[in-house]
């Protein structure tokens, strides 16, 4: 799981310039090279924005084993609220995103989080 700053797709960006198509592959490359896999995401397309600029840059990547170990496992990109009131309140707010992630799993009946 991790922040990446280099994109695989030219459609996990919107606005600003065009994304560098070397970085690009490079990044794929190495995903594949690493026999990893980015198993997708529920919610927002993009986890970053300056205000003019949104983008994807938060994936979990995982192997087979990974996978194979885990039935079920679904990657949950918080809400902007949610993740602002995350971030501001700091340790205080571990039991408001647990509480979110709940509400979330009730409402939506598809997204499960491990400890």
């Amino acid at each position: 799981m991790g922040d990446f700053n280099p994109l695989i797709s030219g459609d996990e960006r919107i606005g600003g310039n065009a994304p560098n198509p070397i970085s690009m592959s490079d990044f794929s490359q190495c995903i594949q090279n690493s026999s990893l896999i980015d198993d997708g995401f529920v919610g927002s397309k993009y986890t970053w924005t300056n205000g003019k600029l949104s983008q994807r840059l938060d994936r979990v990547l995982c192997d087979q084993l990974c996978l194979d170990t885990f039935l079920v496992l679904n990657v949950c990109h918080l809400a902007k609220t949610a993740s602002i009131k995350w971030m501001q309140d700091g340790d205080k707010s571990t039991s408001f995103f647990h509480a979110w992630v709940k509400q979330r799993r009730r409402k939506k009946g598809y997204c499960r989080y491990f400890d």
